[in-house]
């Protein structure tokens, strides 16, 4: 609680101006954090995995935001998804390279539509939710995409049920 309450005041915009941004290669720190991931998926049997080109996706940013949001959006999926289940950490660029999008998606029981906006403030839970978080994950992931000029969405899913989290960085030089 006590690392993700600094994490959210680091996000903060008063303190913006004093994090480092710097250009870095998104595609290699999302294949590492999910990589760092791998044991504790394995211990639920979960199926995580990481679709996306091995480098080369440039964006200016902060790393340790970066890794922490990402971090954030693949322990809620172990945490609310299903043991023995699937996760997949996807990385694709839009419109000529001008868009980069960042997924997590599980097969999890997926969040209901009346509460995909809510659970980006702080301290929100869902009813009836399992594990011992304290709501504060994806207000950390919404703020640090705010750092980034990105916006963070729940989406539907493909399947059945499960949650996919998108973040859209719609100008990853600024």
């Amino acid at each position: 609680l006590a690392r993700q309450l600094l994490t959210l005041a680091r996000a903060e915009p008063q303190a913006r101006a004093d994090q480092p941004k710097e250009v870095l290669d998104l595609a290699v720190l999302a294949r590492e954090v999910t990589a760092e991931w791998v044991p504790r998926a394995l211990e639920r049997a979960v199926d995580l995995g990481y679709d996306g080109p091995e480098s080369g996706i440039a964006l200016y940013g902060d790393a340790a935001l970066l890794k922490e949001m990402l971090s954030n959006l693949i322990d809620n999926a172990l945490r609310y998804g299903n043991e023995g289940g699937n996760i997949t950490v996807q990385l694709t660029t839009k419109k000529n390279d001008a868009t980069i999008e960042l997924a997590v998606e599980d097969d999890g029981p997926g969040i209901p539509a009346e509460y995909r906006e809510r659970v980006f403030d702080r301290f929100v839970r869902l009813p009836g939710t399992h594990g011992d978080g304290c709501g504060l994950g994806m207000a950390i992931v919404r703020e640090i995409a705010g750092v980034h000029q990105a916006r963070a969405t729940v989406d539907d899913v493909t399947t059945e049920s499960g949650t996919r989290v998108r973040i859209v960085f719609d100008a990853p030089f600024r």
